[in-house]
């Protein structure tokens, strides 16, 4: 009996997904918000300056929150092309994506 229900026990464990915690959450809508802004960008045909300071990003003078988050700060824009003013990576925690020169897509590390 004891066996058996070691065996349902494990098999419970490994089929329980993986459930992402707030920062990874926080950290795909970061993503997703930088997206947008790009889009934005080449629909609206105007420059979107950003800005990236801890737990806070400015787009445009517009703020928003990403706490619990803790990013490196950054400051870069999208011109109307939706192109990006320089390449780097954006560290937040123990997640980073990298930004492409010129086309300016997001791609995780």
């Amino acid at each position: 009996m004891i066996l058996v229900l070691s065996c349902v026990s494990v098999m419970t464990l490994l089929s329980i997904k993986h459930i992402p915690d707030a920062s990874y959450l926080r950290f795909k809508a970061l993503k997703a918000l930088l997206r947008q802004s790009q889009l934005d960008s080449i629909r609206l045909q105007q420059r979107h300056d950003i800005q990236i300071d801890k737990n806070k990003v400015t787009i445009n003078d517009k703020e928003y929150v990403i706490s619990p988050l803790i990013c490196d700060p950054i400051i870069f824009h999208y011109n109307e092309q939706g192109n990006i003013s320089k390449a780097f990576t954006m560290r937040c925690g123990e997640y980073e994506a990298v930004f492409q020169l010129g086309s300016g897509w997001i791609s995780d590390e």
